[in-house]
């Protein structure tokens, strides 16, 4: 939201349209105060659908915390952790699971970036910090993201992810401006 009023502050004339995707509910509700752009109370991934999304840790462990206190949700898909499950009441709205690791869970929307762009025509920047899913969600639509994108700022989970990242990019001849790797200074 700062950017879109630095360029408004700029060109008061100047037409932003903002699109958020937020996976975490409690986060999700408190964007919808602020937030007047379109919000999808959702996760992007590379398979749109439901999606199973942590919500904590085991009950009195280092992740079980309010989302203000953790920002390192993220979605279960390939974690033994997130096997079997039963209920575990609501959060948000949704159905919890609770797995038998401890790990807690709901199921959510699973949007694609190729589902977010096919409404649109180009795109400015794209802001991606999607808990690990960066690769596999870039990777499924990089024809779509050639083709509309201008700019991506990635915030990244890995560096596998990272270098997946720098070989797809280049491979597709972007150009890199800054490239901060992970714990680095």
């Amino acid at each position: 939201m700062r950017a879109v009023f630095a360029a408004r502050q700029c060109n008061p004339k100047l037409r932003c349209r903002v699109i958020a995707v937020e996976a975490e509910s409690t986060v999700y509700g408190w964007m919808k105060k602020h937030f007047w752009h379109t919000l999808l109370n959702a996760a992007v991934t590379d398979e749109p659908g439901e999606v199973e999304f942590s919500i904590g840790g085991p009950r009195g462990g280092q992740y079980d915390r309010p989302p203000n206190a953790w920002y390192g949700q993220f979605l279960t898909k390939g974690n033994e952790a997130f096997g079997e499950s039963r209920p575990d009441g609501r959060y948000c709205g949704f159905k919890a699971l609770l797995h038998k690791s401890g790990w807690r869970s709901i199921r959510i929307p699973g949007v694609g970036i190729g589902d977010l762009l096919k409404k649109l025509g180009r795109v400015d920047l794209i802001d991606l910090d999607i808990e690990g899913q960066e690769l596999a969600s870039l990777t499924s639509v990089a024809a779509e993201v050639d083709a509309k994108v201008k700019r991506l700022h990635i915030g990244t989970h890995g560096k596998e992810i990272e270098a997946g990242l720098r070989q797809l990019l280049s491979a597709h001849g972007w150009q890199c401006h800054a490239d901060y790797s992970l714990f680095s200074t």
